[in-house]
This record gives C-alpha cells, structure tokens and sequence, in this order.
C-alpha cells in the first residue's frame, strides 16, 4: 500500500472517530425506582372549619413522602414516574449536572387535589435548581421554572430569587424565545 494510501486511510479513521457523539444520552430515570432522586414535601394543605384549606406550619421535608406522592407505576405498558399533587413539592436528581440538554415527556393523571383542586392541572421543571429545598413558599427550589400546566406549557418563572438571560422578544404583551435576538433578563423580582 502506497504512503499516500496510508495516510487517507488514517485520515479517514480518525474522521469518522470524530464524528460520533461525544456522548449519549444519561437515562435519569432507570425505569425501576427513584434511585437517584431526592424527593421533597413541603408543608401539608389541611381542611380549615370553614371548608378552606391552609398550609401548615412547618414542611415534611426531604425523602419524607408517606402519601407516596413520588412513585414509579406502568403507564400506557411503559414504567413512568407519578407524581400525585396531593403535597406540593420537588423531584430532584442527587447528581449534580451542568451543560445538559434535557428531554423530558409527560402526561396528565385525571385526580385534582385542594387547593387546586378547580383550577387548571399545574406543575413545572424546575430547571437549574440549586440551594435549599423549600426557598420558595416552603415547597421549591431556586431555580428555573419552565411551567408545565394546561395551555400553557414553557412559559418561564424564576423561583426563589432565580434570574435568567434568554433569547426573547416581546409580542403584544409576552415576551417569545427567539434564539436570533438579543438576551433580556428575567427573574421572580
């Protein structure tokens, strides 16, 4: 084999070395159990007497989750982490992570619970999380929140002091992502 054939060869391997991903994808979930999760309860809704609820005082806290809000069940034959909304709080990794994409589905239960129990289905991915649990209201994280709730999906929320640049440009009164414009800043203040 000639010199130069050799060195096409090389070249060639080593081309198509480079060109795969640099990494698959972490599954977060292994289809099992929340190994790998920390769950979060904040203070309790209860009944008041006069048929309204209120939050208690103090939360239920970390890993602490006896109504079993957080759990792994089959859904359309498929493993799936449930999350019941009878307590409000968060579903976090232990790992920390950073430069990430994340890709995520869902899918809304049927059951509503007080005191949301008449208004729409309401949740979100606390995106950047970090700090204590409870920084917010008693139930989140600082953090992101790209909401997750009925008709309105992806709008942005910082939670607890969080603060973010984004790609945006105002359309009538809402700001839109747009990845061609100047970033604007935006927090919960």
């Amino acid at each position: 084999m000639s010199k130069a054939k050799i060195i096409l060869l090389v070249l060639s391997i080593l081309i198509t070395i480079s060109c795969k991903p640099e990494k698959q994808w972490d599954a977060l979930f292994n289809d099992k159990d929340l190994t790998g999760w920390d769950t979060y309860l904040g203070p309790a809704w209860v009944a008041t007497s006069d048929s309204t609820v209120k939050k208690s005082d103090s939360p239920l806290g970390l890993n602490i989750d006896p109504q079993s809000v957080f759990s792994v069940v089959e859904v359309d034959g498929e493993p799936a982490i449930r999350i019941s909304g009878e307590q409000w709080g968060g579903l976090s990794t232990t790992q920390d992570y950073s430069n990430y994409h994340l890709s995520l589905q869902f899918k809304w239960g049927e059951a509503k619970h007080k005191p949301r129990d008449k208004n729409k289905r309401d949740s979100g991915l606390l995106y950047h999380a970090g700090g204590t649990h409870g920084a917010d209201g008693g139930f989140w994280m600082r953090s992101q929140e790209l909401q997750v709730q009925e008709g309105d999906c992806g709008d942005y929320w910082g939670v607890a002091g969080g603060i973010m640049d984004i790609p945006a440009k105002k359309m009538d009164e809402l700001y839109v992502y747009d990845p061609d414009v100047e970033k604007l800043v935006f927090s919960d203040l």
